[in-house]
């Protein structure tokens, strides 16, 4: 009877304090709201296609970070759960009949979306970076994407080489600066 009474008090409590969370957000600035709460994938094996059922693959696909993306990308997205793609989703593309590939990892990805893209460029894939700006595709809605979409540059060797420079150029700042600041 004591342990039903004391486990009754923390679910109350708990609950109350749900609650009370719940009616601070209506308050609370949409900043706040994003810091407060975040949403983590789980612990899960990442070598699936999320998605697969609905995917055309005789028809373009992207590929974006996480799930919310693909839902607000909605045409043909694949979420790769992070910023790495898993193996099974690899082959399968590389088997499918897709010849177009659009790799829209977030702005702090860039060298990931490179290093993609350059697989499929070498499996004989037609591949787009998607530049995005600060923002997710989940967090900028499907009609600022899709602009995104519209001017993604294609990947060729040439594209392929001043990427990389680009991206060893940023670092290359990075660590000057890195250097220049312990001076």
């Amino acid at each position: 009877d004591t342990e039903i009474k004391k486990l009754s008090k923390q679910f109350f409590k708990h609950f109350t304090d749900l609650v009370m969370e719940s009616v601070r957000t209506f308050s609370v600035s949409e900043k706040e709201i994003l810091k407060r709460y975040k949403y983590k994938n789980p612990e899960v094996s990442k070598d699936v296609i999320f998605f697969e059922n609905f995917i055309n693959w005789n028809a373009p696909i992207i590929l974006c970070e996480g799930v919310f993306d693909a839902m607000a990308i909605k045409r043909n997205a694949i979420p790769i759960l992070g910023k790495s793609i898993s193996t099974t989703l690899y082959k399968k593309i590389i088997t499918s009949s897709v010849k177009d590939i659009y790799v829209a990892l977030d702005s702090d990805a860039k060298s990931r979306a490179v290093e993609i893209g350059e697989q499929f460029l070498n499996q004989g894939k037609r591949v787009f970076i998607v530049n995005l700006p600060d923002k997710d595709p989940s967090e900028m809605g499907f009609e600022a994407f899709t602009k995104h979409i519209q001017t993604a540059e294609e990947l060729n060797i040439s594209s392929l080489m001043m990427h990389k420079l680009d991206l060893w150029l940023n670092k290359e700042q990075i660590s000057l600066r890195n250097t220049r600041t312990k001076d």
